[in-house]
């Protein structure tokens, strides 16, 4: 009769943890479901997204890293993070082959240093995507983080273009 007891607690136990522990999973996946960030909410962002303009765009079209940042850039407006979740060796060499390639006259120290805010501004993204307990509002503020120097970049761009144009030395 003892062990008859004893066994029935013992299953009883066992069957009580078990449920317990499907509690506590679906809590976590609640609470990773509600960290998904959607289209919707990095439009909603308050921030000053600036675009090159066709001139701008016509001298960067031959600088083809920056071409590919740019479209990644474009997944992250759409909210499409597949490419920034395990892919930091991927993103780190992108980086590299930017400055490796840049054009001669883009090729200034501004200009580096705002695309090694926008490298670090990636980073900081990558590193809390691949966290599972990130919050929504974390991740959308390193989306913002990652736009706001994007725009940067371009507004530097479009600044040495209007200089060029400005100041033009003749031969």
């Amino acid at each position: 009769m003892l062990k008859s007891i004893t066994i029935f607690l013992f299953t009883f136990c066992l069957l009580a943890c078990q449920k317990q522990q499907e509690q506590i999973s679906v809590e976590e996946e609640k609470e990773m479901v509600s960290n998904k960030v959607s289209e919707r909410d990095i439009n909603k962002m308050s921030f000053k997204d600036l675009a090159l303009s066709e001139e701008a765009e016509n001298l960067t079209n031959s600088w083809l890293k920056y071409v590919e940042l740019q479209s990644h850039i474009n997944e992250i407006r759409k909210a499409d993070l597949v490419f920034f979740k395990n892919n930091y060796a991927d993103i780190n060499m992108l980086f590299n082959d930017i400055k490796k390639e840049i054009p001669e006259k883009f090729n200034t120290n501004i200009i580096i240093s705002r695309i090694n805010l926008l490298d670090t501004k990636i980073a900081i993204l990558c590193g809390n995507l691949n966290k599972s307990y990130v919050s929504k509002n974390t991740l959308l503020k390193n989306i913002k983080d990652v736009l706001e120097a994007n725009s940067t970049l371009n507004l530097h761009i479009e600044r040495k273009i209007e200089f060029d144009e400005f100041y033009v030395v003749p031969d």
